[in-house]
């Protein structure tokens, strides 16, 4: 017995060291892992509540999607020297930069885009601890970029970062990471004061940003860190140098082959050692926005708000829309001086011009008073209206009560004995208007006074050119008829914002008097098709969009005018000059109403294609914005649901470290086996039935 126990294999246990030592190594991973995770959960878990919680004075809700969707005139002091310009972060939609270029962008400024939220946690980490040991390295995503741009003081400090994080974070819960792309290639800095990328194509290569080839793409791109120094007309090593970078990144990425770059580099290479990069001839102008800036300002002032030394102007214009406006007015005004004004009917101004080159503050489209001719037929027309007379009723075209006094100056008015008003609304005969607005009497100054414009003193004038006023109290004018009645309030400015991101003050939005009910605004407005569509504004009329308008002529054709409506927009065009004088063969059915035509086409040109390309990519994130959405405005569930991730997080890594510390004695549970195939069973005869 006692050689069987000394034979007998003594069982085998754990090595008590090793385990003791593989206990300490997973512990150690796990504070070394584990615990700065969680640590890091929590701090970008405030940081999002905070970016959820309205107790910082930083634009978030509407306000901060309208900002998103706005153009800015940004002002900063450089050394006593005043700097200022305009950025749009909607000039142009995604359809219109190339792939290639949204490569190059994400390859070069945040590779990992598409794959992390607002913030890059662990670039974030990286670039703090670089900052701890006196060593700054970038870490801000393509949305702190963004945040930083439209809203943030260009500074290094602590207080700047965490606004911008805080901002970035309200920003991703608003836009999808297109949306967010998109808008950082609309205001990234650029070199010789220019903003995104369309603005840089033309000025080096002669293209729109929407034809660059992957090697003018890349040298774009690669100027992003430092503008000025990496300038291919001032340095072009260094921008040689910083475009190939780019390209090895997009190899890196496998967004292009090796072969492409290489033959991108040659290219560059090729075209900066000839002095070639110009290959187009599409030409860069910058856009004169000071006159709107003025305005705004002007605007500011009166709501008592006082800007800071650094501020950011929040606008309605429209940067496209008024580019072709100051195109329009220069085109067409010649030896004349001329002023448009485009407003929304709601009373945004979307664009203005009052000449073709920047004179001050003093604006021909807001600041004139000049003769507005038979565009004041809109007052006796309201008038008609609110009486219950039709425009049915006819009148005489004869002269009014004297013989000496001047007979109908159109001949196809003359032509007709008697002609209803709605044919001398059409045609712009002044004989049967004069004499609705004498039967009218006080009533039609009345009216005029509800507009804020002084009236003549006989009502007999105000349909023939009595009344004076300026293009932008015209177009408000009419656009009460596509307010529902209300006057509305012509407004320039949205916001303003101070250098920290912080809103300095909001204008007061104040709501406009009624001036004509809503059904008589819509009797009118339906009267002023007939000139567009078969009377004096033939040429305002377009296959684009439904358009209402009227013109005018003063005396001598000492100005020319036309009003017109669309749906979207109200404008007004006047040619003139400024001490008046007769301009012979110029009117307001010829060359106002044709530009005003121009520009409708324009806008509606542009609204159909920016709504097809936005249908098109808007397919498959739809849902996605949705949800982010929710998560945006849901700050509670939002935290809760970060705070359960912790949770299970942990209870996961202690599971598996009890499971790694199960006792070795403990018999391990043996899966059923199935011996039939191994060991065969002799055959035994089935027992017989019965019969």
């Amino acid at each position: 017995m006692a050689f069987l126990r000394l034979w007998r294999p003594q069982q085998t246990e754990p090595a008590g060291g090793n385990t003791a030592l593989w206990r300490r190594a997973l512990r150690v991973s796990i504070s070394v892992i584990v615990l700065p995770a969680l640590s890091m959960a929590i701090i970008f878990t405030l940081v999002k509540v905070i970016a959820q919680s309205d107790q910082w004075d930083l634009p978030s809700g509407r306000l901060l999607e309208t900002i998103l969707s706005s153009c800015q005139f940004e002002h900063s002091s450089r050394e006593g020297v005043d700097v200022d310009h305009m950025i749009c972060s909607k000039r142009l939609g995604a359809s219109e930069f190339p792939q290639v270029l949204k490569d190059a962008v994400v390859a070069s400024e945040d590779d990992r885009f598409f794959s992390h939220g607002a913030i890059d946690h662990p670039a974030t980490l990286r670039a703090a601890w670089h900052f701890s040991l006196g060593d700054r390295q970038g870490g801000s995503t393509i949305t702190q970029q963004l945040a930083r741009s439209i809203l943030l003081k260009k500074e290094d400090s602590l207080e700047r970062k965490l606004m911008e994080a805080v901002l970035a974070i309200r920003i991703y819960a608003r836009l999808s990471r297109s949306e967010i792309l998109t808008r950082y290639m609309n205001v990234v800095p650029h070199a010789r004061n220019m903003y995104g990328f369309d603005d840089p194509a033309r000025y080096y290569f002669g293209v729109g940003v929407r034809n660059l080839t992957l090697a003018e793409a890349a040298l774009l791109v690669g100027m992003l860190p430092e503008p000025n120094n990496r300038d291919p007309l001032k340095n072009p090593s260094a921008a040689f140098e910083s475009a190939v970078g780019v390209l090895q990144r997009m190899v890196a990425g496998k967004k292009i082959t090796l072969p492409q770059a290489a033959r991108a580099e040659d290219e560059l290479k090729g075209r900066i050692e000839n002095g070639r990069l110009r290959r187009g001839n599409e030409t860069y102008v910058r856009l004169e926005y000071r006159p709107y800036r003025d305005l705004a300002l002007r605007e500011a002032s009166a709501n008592g708000i006082k800007l800071p030394e650094d501020y950011r102007l929040i606008v309605f214009i429209d940067p496209e829309f008024q580019q072709t406006l100051q195109t329009q007015i220069c085109s067409i005004s010649g030896a004349y001086q001329g002023a448009g004004f485009f407003m929304r009917p709601s009373g945004e101004a979307l664009a203005l011009t009052g000449s073709c080159t920047y004179t001050g503050e003093w604006n021909r489209a807001t600041d004139i008073a000049r003769s507005i001719g038979s565009t004041g037929k809109l007052f006796p027309l309201i008038g008609v209206h609110e009486a219950g007379l039709s425009l049915n009723e006819r009148f005489s075209t004869w002269p009014l009560r004297r013989s000496s006094w001047p007979a109908e100056p159109n001949p196809l008015c003359r032509k007709r004995a008697k002609v209803s008003l709605d044919f001398a609304l059409a045609q712009s005969c002044n004989r049967p208007w004069t004499e609705a607005a004498m039967l009218l009497g006080p009533r039609v100054t009345e009216i005029v006074k509800r507009f804020g414009i002084t009236p003549p003193n006989a009502p007999s004038l105000v349909p023939i050119g009595g009344v004076q006023t300026s293009p932008m109290k015209l177009a408000q004018a009419y656009a009460a008829l596509e307010n529902d009645g209300m006057l509305p309030q012509v407004r320039f400015l949205i916001a303003a914002i101070g250098p920290r991101g912080n809103i300095v003050g909001l204008p007061a939005a104040k709501g406009g008097p009624r001036v004509m009910s809503s059904a008589a605004a819509s009797s009118v407005l339906q009267a002023l098709r007939g000139p567009v569509k078969r009377g004096t504004a033939r040429a305002a009329d377009s296959v684009h969009a439904l358009v209402y308008g009227k013109t005018g002529t003063s005396s001598r054709n000492e100005d020319a005018l036309f009003v017109g409506l669309t749906e979207d927009f109200v404008g007004s065009i006047w040619l003139g000059y400024d001490r008046p004088a007769p301009m012979p063969g110029i009117h307001g059915g010829g060359t106002p109403a044709k530009a005003f035509s121009k520009l409708t086409d324009f806008y509606y040109v542009r609204l159909a294609q920016a709504r097809f390309a936005e249908s098109d990519e808007g397919r498959g994130g739809a849902a996605w914005g949705r949800l982010k959405t929710f998560a945006a405005r849901q700050p509670g569930i939002t935290t809760l649901a970060a705070f359960g991730s912790v949770l299970m997080t942990w209870f996961l890594l202690s599971a598996l470290f009890r499971r790694r510390e199960r006792p070795a004695s403990a018999p391990s549970p043996e899966p059923p086996q199935d011996d039939r195939d191994l060991h065969p069973q002799p055959y035994q005869q089935p027992p017989q039935q019965s019969s």
